[in-house]
């Protein structure tokens, strides 16, 4: 059996962001369904709906902008001498 290589913390930064979309994604669809549902919803709540989407996503993006050019030290590769700790 091959064993596959541990995941790094970029990857499990970078694994939580995608997580992070995808619940917004399932909170949207779950907002929409009750938005279809409902008798009546007042005006504010879309305004709330498109302004709490439009904040998440923009600082989602800013967050990934910064993030993406980040790299840890691989030290799988490269060990970090004990000096040097």
């Amino acid at each position: 059996m091959i064993a596959s290589p541990a995941m790094t913390g970029d990857d499990f930064i970078k694994t939580g962001f995608w997580a992070q979309l995808t619940l917004l994604l399932l909170v949207d669809w779950g907002s929409w369904v009750a938005f279809q549902n409902a008798d009546h919803v007042p005006w504010y709540h879309y305004v709330g709906f498109v302004t709490v989407n439009l904040v998440l996503l923009w600082s989602t993006w800013l967050v990934w902008k910064w993030l993406k050019p980040q790299k840890s030290l691989d030290t799988s590769v490269n060990p970090i001498p004990e000096d040097e700790e």
